[in-house]
């Protein structure tokens, strides 16, 4: 561990890095690849390593506006940055390609050290893959849904709480703008977030966003849900699921891909979060969609009932036609 300056670097990067210089690096005997931490009094952060030779003196960090708000620390400050060590809970990812199956205990710090920050890019997209290729059981499902929503913010209504959810992937798909309101008019509570696209040009909540604002805090949506009884609200904003969001962006959007098992905890720990009762569950099968048989949509339909079972969520399943778009105004410029 040693002490630098921090340095305010205008490099338009996504990612959280740390610009050092290259005598720095071999002073600590930093690789160039690798990953740091970057730790300050009120917090830290994983960063990427970004090697050079003029662009930064030797005994200063560069950091991004965003990196510098994270640590809650000021241009020209000192910081401690060290070698990340790589969490103990990689080896419970790595060992599912030799067919192990995770435990509790190990899914609970996997999710853990994905939401705190101490997984790269790389090792969340393996824990992706994992899932992707290899699956997991019904049991596993439970606790990675459990430890998902246990990580973001919960809302409780005090009452039983309705809710309709597609698995998505179909063009067009409009059903939630009708059936939320409906549902609200026969004086039940809909609370219904939705997801902005994954695999499909546009998810419900940018759809919904043509007409109104979706962007609602946790406070907000307790204060209003209950007297109009229904809303359509962005779940990205709420942190419902952390995880989910990590996963969504890092992994599944760049690579057009919804792991079986990460669909339904994502799905299902949402739905633990907001208080979820009483679900309609909608599985579009047909060429093209996630469910490309009918058999493959039955199948999820059974895992989606006996998964709502073990949350105290009551599930009707529904299996529809998706071979073509819903409605007759598709693509995202109509949307």
């Amino acid at each position: 561990m040693t002490t630098l300056k921090t340095k305010k670097v205008d490099l338009k990067v996504e990612r959280d890095f740390a610009l050092l210089n290259i005598s720095t690096l071999d002073e600590l005997k930093i690789k160039h690849s690798a990953n740091v931490k970057v730790k300050s009094d009120t917090g830290e952060i994983m960063c990427e390593v970004i090697a050079t030779e003029d662009l930064i003196e030797p005994g200063f960090v560069g950091l991004k506006d965003g990196t510098l708000d994270l640590l809650k620390v000021a241009e020209n400050k000192k910081v401690s940055v060290f070698v990340r060590r790589r969490p103990a809970s990689i080896d419970f990812v790595k060992n599912k390609k030799q067919g192990s199956i995770w435990k509790e205990g190990e899914i609970r710090s996997i999710v853990n050290d994905i939401c705190s920050g101490q997984y790269t890019d790389l090792e969340i997209s393996m824990f992706t893959l994992a899932q992707y290729y290899l699956g997991l059981n019904m049991d596993e499902i439970q606790y990675l849904t459990t430890f998902m929503a246990e990580y973001g913010t919960t809302l409780n209504f005090g009452e039983p709480v309705y809710d309709k959810h597609s698995i998505g992937g179909i063009p067009g798909n409009k059903v939630s703008l009708v059936i939320v309101p409906t549902v609200a008019a026969a004086g039940l509570l809909i609370p219904k977030t939705s997801s902005r696209a994954i695999t499909s040009p546009s998810g419900t909540a940018d759809t919904m966003e043509v007409l109104c604002d979706v962007n609602f805090s946790a406070d907000e949506i307790l204060e209003i849900a209950p007297k109009t009884r229904g809303m359509l609200v962005w779940g990205g904003t709420l942190d419902l699921s952390p995880l989910d969001e990590i996963v969504i962006h890092k992994v599944e959007q760049p690579l057009g891909i919804d792991p079986h098992s990460q669909m339904l905890a994502s799905i299902f720990s949402k739905k633990v979060s907001t208080g979820v009762d009483h679900m309609v569950l909608d599985i579009p099968t047909g060429e093209g969609t996630k469910m490309p048989t009918k058999e493959d949509a039955i199948n999820y339909a059974h895992e989606a009932t006996e998964l709502g079972r073990r949350l105290g969520i009551q599930i009707e399943a529904a299996l529809s036609y998706g071979e073509q778009p819903l409605g007759t105004a598709i693509v995202p410029a109509l949307e």
